[in-house]
C-alpha cells in the first residue's frame, strides 16, 4: 500500500494504562504498519481530523459520539468495539480489566479497523485468495458476486474466490461506500454500469444482472446519486 501510516489518539484525562493495552494489542501489527499511539487530554477538539481512530475515555462520553465507524472509545472502563460482523449500532463490550480473558477478540475487531483505514486511505481491497494476499484498487473491481460459500471478485478478466460471506465482506471492508448491492448475490462497481432498464443492469462488458424488489429502491437511489 502507498500509505500505511495510521494515526491513533486516546482522549482522557487519567493515567496512561489505555495505551499499554493498545500497545499489546496491535503488536503483530506493527511490523507491516505504522502505527502512532498518542494520548491527549478529553478536551482535545482536533481528534477526528487528526487521526484515523480514537479512542475515548467514556466517562463523559456522550452517544453522539458513536457516530462514527471508526470511535472505539473506552465508557465507564469497559472497551466499547463497534462490530464489524454485526448490524449497526451493535456493540461488544469489554472490560479493560478482563483484557487478557479477551485478548484474540479485541485484537481481531482492531486488526479489522486498522485494515479498513488502511482500504480507505489507500481506495483499495485487501483480501486473502488461494492463500496468497492480494490488494486491488476500488476502480480495478467490477463485481462481487456469491457462489456456495465464498465471495467472488471479478477484477478485468481474472477472478479471485474469498472464503468469507458477501454480508461478512461489505461490513469487514465498508464496501458500500464505493459498491452498490442489486441482490443478495451480487454487489456491482457503477462505474462498469452501461446502463439500467427496469431491473435489468447491463454491464459495460455485456453481462446483465438483475435487481431484486428487496434492493431496488436502494440501489437506484445510489445510482442516481453516482451517475
Amino acid at each position: 500500500m502507498e500509505n500505511t501510516k495510521i494515526t491513533i489518539i486516546i482522549l482522557s484525562n487519567r493515567p496512561t494504562q489505555f495505551i499499554d493495552v493498545l500497545n499489546r494489542s496491535v503488536q503483530s501489527l506493527k511490523e507491516e504498519i505504522d502505527l502512532q499511539i498518542t494520548k491527549k487530554p478529553y478536551s482535545y477538539i482536533n481528534c477526528r481530523k487528526n487521526c484515523d481512530l480514537f479512542f475515548m475515555d467514556g466517562i463523559m462520553a456522550e452517544n453522539r459520539c458513536l457516530e462514527k465507524i471508526h470511535l472505539l472509545p473506552f465508557r465507564n472502563h469497559q472497551m466499547i468495539l463497534v462490530g464489524l460482523n454485526e448490524p449497526a449500532g451493535s456493540e461488544i463490550l469489554l472490560p479493560a480489566e478482563e483484557y487478557m480473558m479477551y485478548r484474540e477478540e479485541f485484537q481481531s475487531v482492531l486488526r479489522q479497523m486498522i485494515i479498513l483505514c488502511l482500504e480507505e486511505k489507500n481506495d483499495c481491497l485487501t483480501f486473502v485468495s488461494d492463500r496468497c494476499k492480494n490488494m486491488l484498487r476500488s476502480r480495478q473491481i467490477c463485481t462481487i458476486t456469491v457462489k456456495g460459500n465464498r465471495s467472488i471478485i471479478q477484477a478485468g478478466n481474472r477472478i479471485y474466490p474469498v472464503y468469507c460471506s458477501l454480508c461478512r465482506m461489505i461490513a469487514y471492508h465498508n464496501l458500500y461506500r464505493w459498491m452498490i448491492r442489486a441482490s443478495r448475490a451480487v454487489l456491482i462497481n457503477p462505474i462498469y454500469i452501461d446502463y439500467v432498464y427496469r431491473d435489468e443492469v447491463h454491464m459495460k462488458n455485456g453481462t446483465v444482472y438483475y435487481i431484486s424488489r428487496y434492493y431496488k429502491s436502494a440501489f437506484m437511489e445510489e445510482y442516481n446519486r453516482q451517475s
